[in-house]
């Protein structure tokens, strides 16, 4: 398999773990977005917490 192959699967697991929360399971909702996004990509949004303040 290749790394990108790897990466893509991945990827789609991370997503299956919090789109299965609540609501569809092939789609996220607010909460599972945020969750998401403060949990996997914790560098990435202090970034833009810090760039959205000026």
């Amino acid at each position: 398999m290749t790394q990108l192959e790897s990466a893509m699967g991945l990827l789609m697991k991370v997503f299956d773990t919090y789109a299965s929360g609540e609501g569809k399971r092939d789609t996220l909702t607010r909460s599972e977005t945020k969750a998401l996004l403060q949990k996997e990509l914790p560098t990435l949004m202090k970034v833009m917490y810090l760039c959205y303040l000026g």
